[in-house]
């Protein structure tokens, strides 16, 4: 095994470590020994990789994103219903745990600060898709991170379809007010 799988499986492991350690205690009361105790490995391996236990969840944040994008990139829809779709799939699906670990861990500024990014990311990833305004898309990135928080705090009563059908009628009125 090389050195980059060996850092791969580290930070996998710590990052396990981390999601179990934060269903019994807050983050600020989680010690980088007891994460490191816990995930087997030395604390030098820690600083190897990261300089706060946040940012084992940042990186696990990034790769969500980066997932979610291949995944656009494979299929190739053709609407702003697929793609919220899509969205709301990947979320309620592959990572409802995680992101409810995030608001717990109080990152709920660092979240919504990737949702802009990778939501300009998102318009260049759909080539049908057009850029909007920087103002529009900070509208339109905060409303989406409320609309998901809200909606997986709520046990996520309304479903994936009903929420891009909401976002798809919405999405398309501001694309138009967009390009006046």
């Amino acid at each position: 095994m090389n050195n980059a799988q060996q850092k791969e499986i580290n930070q996998q492991c710590l990052y396990l470590a981390l999601m179990e350690l934060l269903k019994q205690k807050s983050i600020e009361k989680v010690t980088i020994g007891e994460l490191c105790d816990n995930a087997g490995v030395s604390r030098m391996t820690f600083y190897r990789s990261y300089n706060y236990k946040e940012d084992i969840l940042m990186q696990h944040l990034e790769e969500c994103f980066n997932r979610f994008l291949s995944i656009l990139q494979e299929n190739d829809y053709h609407t702003h219903y697929d793609i919220s779709l899509c969205f709301f799939h990947f979320w309620q699906t592959e990572e409802r745990d995680f992101l409810l670990m995030l608001i717990t861990a109080g990152l709920s500024a660092q979240l919504m600060e990737r949702f802009y990014h990778y939501l300009d990311l998102v318009y260049q990833k759909v080539k049908w898709v057009q850029s909007v305004p920087s103002y529009i898309s900070s509208f339109l990135a905060g409303g989406l991170y409320k609309l998901l928080i809200d909606w997986m705090k709520d046990e996520t009563k309304a479903t994936p379809e009903e929420l891009a059908e909401f976002l798809s009628t919405g999405g398309n009125a501001l694309h138009i007010l967009a390009s006046q």
